[in-house]
């Protein structure tokens, strides 16, 4: 009752916000001695406490209409795609080439909402170095990765057909711009290139201005300043911040995001692996260039634990106010202690192991840290460390400490701050590891392991989900009984919630309940923070979903757990094997080996997040929405409902989002598991739409747009031409069509479309199933029954062949495969045929069933009169066979086998999944047969 009059209390506008942070810091920590358990908060305010939206908020608005309709008309009077057929210039820095420029600038900030200077000074920094945009039916996008003080972030510059245009023309003069000098730092480079964005735009408004469309807003900075106030009144807050440029929050990494639209993916992408980072390694000297003299008001100070009176914090700071003498002998003591105190204290008795290694023993350039170094070092990191790393760190998972880890630099006090805390994170986690304090596991953030993202940023969506949770059922995992339903469970938790691995693997009984799931601590596991401790919807799951869940509760007891027969230990628990299988899983069903179980709480959050604030942005009708968007719509409606409450629902959705995934601040959720900002900040700011559309209650805000006359402006066309613009795949195509060499094409994604049966149904109406197959009576009994992982995968590639020709003509199907079952030797995986039937056989098997592999031998008899057998071959035609003496032998070839190496002694092809084919054939057949029986006891019924 008490913190929550506290909490109240800080509702109040009348008293300061930095006092009432610190008033209920010291609330917090009066009721810590109190009762141990108290849970602890990094209550974090705004860094100013005026509103994000400015008192000139109506100037700005009616100045950034002025300025779009000055700029539409000048497109449309001087057309500036005739640049596109004129000759290259041969100036060192022609002006045309910087009125280009600046056009995109332009365009880049007031269609697409990049309000960030940097950002736009990286899509130049990004041409400049040769990039093209990326070009997959209608959607077209630039990737820039952003060099921040933070994570690492890609940001996706998505681009509708206009912008693409004043890409196009940009792209023939640029390497006009001027580069950046050889050898130049990245923080240098990053300067050079905004100014090279700034000079761009000024020498458009002096264009404008000379071309009698006098722009109303003259600096760039001021046009991003009047586009975020419009973002943050006619879209979500959140989506102005991130096009600011204050969420370091990155886009789906470009192979996932290319799955996603069903593309192939470029030839040469950034991977995590070939990424050439502008970071400088951090080494031994990561902490070098950090100010201990930073600014330290009252919620720094609460943050570095300035305001505890007492606790492991405040015995730090009485040490080090002493001479730096005396310090090394009050580590002692203090570590001492911690070490006598076991386990319980791990994380305590590292910060402090540290301190002292900072202080006593870490040395640059032979001389040791100064004394306020080192207490700069505790204030910013220390007390965040004891907040957010578990008191045991015994049996922590990589997926929690990399939790850990990000929400100790989301802590910070302002953005600028995140390098320090990062760097000084990175120098604590290196001691650890190299004095052995105790294992950690393995993490991936910048600087302390590679260079790499510090977030896995690929997801998988609705329909791969689906996908999955179909594999996990169908027969095609050679796991049955309990174990699929585990799997099944850990598939469904782990998507639909966001769910961390050992929160799913600990689990008991008692913790589901009819609608609710509960995460809470039990002696087989401990919870990462206090906020991981929560209460989920289990009310917002599907019946065929929950049925796995169900199945593991049944005849068990309260405190048994779901997932083991007995409590497991930590390694148990680490090592279960449905994780693995899971992994196995996401590959089967998106084809994407580098996907993880990790990646699944990453889904959650994107997609959870895509589809609350889609909802408001109207993006269930927008042309760009893909089937996967309409479906994170539907879920997160679900979930919404349940979990976001009825007042506030827009403001709480993050904070609720953050809740479920159990993080302590928003910040995190979005700055390390959303992926999704880019693809919303394009939706919201880009109708996709050539006709005008019905007038919406905050159309106003913006100008009316002839979109027709600018695209054909900026193409350089005769205001008459007539262009396709309802079909954007189309109108996309054309426009990459002006200058090929200008963006990067790629192919959708081949597939088999489904082939609808001409013959009226039948027996075979619908596709066989493995999981059919593998129930059929008797099933289990015929020879080459599938037991293991690779006859079932094997079997499940033959099967999709004949699935295919099932659909075109069931009846030739079965007639072919009962021909081949009945021709087959005894015992045997091959079929004997005399050269005329196999001709005939092999022809039709190749028109009924594209693609399927089939092998052949021929078996005749030599001169001598031996028995002589030719090598086995890969039929394409039905030509090879030879019609004129002796048999051939023929089979269904295994698709999958690896080819060895090592020569085989016999020259024989050889498969371990060989017998599974032949079961697969056979158990057709059997089943054709009992069906067509039943359909004739029926006819004769009736």
């Amino acid at each position: 009752m008490v913190m929550s009059a506290a909490l109240a209390a800080m509702a109040n506008p009348k008293i300061d916000p930095q006092l009432r942070l610190g008033a209920l810091s010291m609330l917090q920590a009066r009721m810590k001695s109190v009762d141990a358990t108290t849970p602890q908060r990094l209550f974090l305010a705004q860094p100013d406490s005026h509103s994000a939206v400015a008192s000139t908020v109506g100037t700005d608005l009616l100045r950034l209409e002025q300025f779009e309709r000055a700029l539409g008309q000048f497109i449309v009077d001087t057309r500036p795609g005739k640049a596109m057929r004129s000759k290259r210039l041969t100036s060192p820095v022609a002006s045309s080439t910087l009125e280009s420029l600046g056009l995109l600038v332009a365009l880049l900030v007031t269609r697409l909402g990049h309000g960030s200077v940097p950002v736009i000074g990286r899509v130049v920094e990004t041409l400049a170095m040769g990039k093209k945009p990326v070009v997959a039916g209608q959607w077209v996008w630039l990737d820039v990765e952003m060099r921040t003080t933070g994570s690492p972030q890609l940001r996706r510059i998505h681009l509708d057909p206009t912008c693409f245009a004043a890409f196009q023309i940009v792209g023939n003069d640029i390497h006009q711009i001027p580069p950046a000098q050889e050898g130049q730092r990245a923080g240098r480079r990053s300067a050079h290139y905004q100014r090279v964005a700034r000079d761009a735009y000024s020498r458009l408004m002096t264009k404008m201005a000379a071309t009698g469309h006098a722009p109303s807003i003259t600096k760039l900075s001021d046009l991003c300043h009047c586009v975020i106030q419009r973002l943050r009144m006619v879209t979500i807050p959140v989506l102005a911040t991130y096009a600011q440029g204050d969420i370091a929050s990155s886009s789906l990494e470009p192979q996932t995001w290319c799955r996603m639209v069903g593309y192939q993916p470029p030839s040469v992408v950034h991977s995590d692996d070939d990424v050439e980072r502008d970071q400088e390694p951090a080494g031994a000297d990561a902490l070098v260039g950090i100010d201990p003299g930073g600014e330290s008001d009252v919620e720094e100070r609460y943050n570095a634990g300035d305001l505890d009176e007492d606790g492991l914090v405040a015995e730090l700071r009485q040490i080090m106010d002493g001479e730096r003498s005396s310090w090394a002998a009050g580590f002692k003591n203090l570590i001492a202690e911690l070490r006598e105190e076991g386990p319980t204290k791990q994380a305590a008795y590292l910060a402090c192991c540290w301190l002292d290694h900072l202080a006593n023993e870490r040395t640059s350039k032979g001389k040791y840290l100064a004394d306020g170094s080192v207490r700069h070092y505790r204030g910013l990191l220390v007390n965040r460390l004891l907040h957010v790393l578990p008191d045991q760190l015994d049996g922590l998972t990589s997926d929690e400490l990399e939790d850990s880890y990000n929400e100790v630099i989301q802590s910070r006090r302002s953005l600028p701050q995140t390098g320090k805390i990062r760097a000084a994170l990175g120098s604590f986690d290196r001691y650890v590891r190299e004095q052995h304090l105790p294992e950690l596991p393995p993490v991936s953030l910048p600087g302390f392991a590679g260079l790499s993202y510090a977030i896995s940023s690929r997801i998988l969506n609705e329909p791969e989900f689906r996908c999955g949770l179909k594999i996990i059922r169908d027969g095609s995992l050679a796991i049955s009984g309990r174990r699929e339903d585990e799997l099944a469970s850990f598939w469904v938790l782990a998507y639909r919630f966001g769910l961390r691995r050992t929160e799913i693997l600990g689990l008991q009984v008692r913790d589901v309940c009819e609608n609710v799931l509960r995460v809470r601590i039990n002696p087989a596991r401990h919870l990462k923070t206090t906020n991981a401790y929560r209460v989920l919807p289990l009310s917002t799951l599907i019946d065929d979903e929950r049925v796995g869940i169900s199945a593991l509760c049944l005849n068990r007891g309260q405190e048994d757990y779901l997932f083991f027969d007995t409590p497991p230990s930590a390694k148990q628990l680490e090592a279960h094997g449905v994780v693995g299988i899971a992994k196995s899983v996401l590959f089967r069903a998106t084809g994407d080996e580098r996907l993880h179980p990790h990646n699944m709480r990453h889904s959650a959050a994107t997609l959870l997040l895509l589809g609350m604030l889609g909802a408001d942005l109207n993006v269930r009708r927008h042309p760009y929405a893909l089937g996967w968007m309409t479906s994170a719509l539907d879920q997160a409606k679900r979930v919404d409902d349940q979990i976001s409450g009825h007042l506030h629902r827009k403001a709480g959705r993050g904070n609720a989002l953050a809740m479920m995934l159990g993080h302590g601040a928003e910040l995190t959720t979005y700055e390390h598991y959303v992926h999704c900002f880019d693809l919303l900040l394009y939706l919201a700011c880009w109708s996709g739409r050539f006709r005008r559309p019905k007038r919406q209650s905050y159309r106003y805000l913006y100008p009316a747009r002839d979109e027709t006359s600018i695209l054909l402006a900026m193409l350089g066309l005769a205001p008459t031409t007539l262009i396709e613009t309802q079909n954007l795949t189309e109108l996309i195509a054309r426009v990459s069509k002006v200058v090929p060499g200008n963006s990067q094409c790629l192919d959708p994604v081949s597939s088999v479309a489904p082939i609808v049966s001409s013959s009226g149904g039948g027996a075979f109406a619908r596709d066989l199933t493995l999981l059919a197959l593998m129930n059929a009576p008797g099933a289990t009994d015929l020879d080459g029954y599938p037991e293991q992982q690779a006859e079932r995968d094997t079997v499940q590639t033959i099967l999709k062949f004949i699935n295919i020709g099932i659909r075109v003509d069931p009846e030739r199907a079965k007639a072919l495969l009962c021909q081949w079952v009945g021709a087959r030797s005894q015992m045997s995986d091959w079929a004997s045929m005399k050269p005329g039937p196999a001709t005939a056989w092999i022809a039709e098997a190749l028109q009924i069933f594209p693609s399927l592999p089939i092998e052949m031998q021929h078996v005749y008899k030599a001169p001598t009169g031996n028995r002589v057998k030719g090598g086995i071959i890969r039929v394409v035609d039905a030509a090879q066979v030879d019609k004129r003496n002796g048999s051939y032998l023929i089979r269904l070839a295994d698709s999958r086998r690896k080819v060895s190496k090592r020569a085989s002694r016999s020259g024989q092809l050889r498969s371990r999944s060989q017998p599974a084919i032949t079961w697969l054939l056979v158990s057709f057949v059997k089943i054709s047969e009992a069906e067509q029986v039943a359909d004739s006891d029926v006819l004769h019924n009736t």
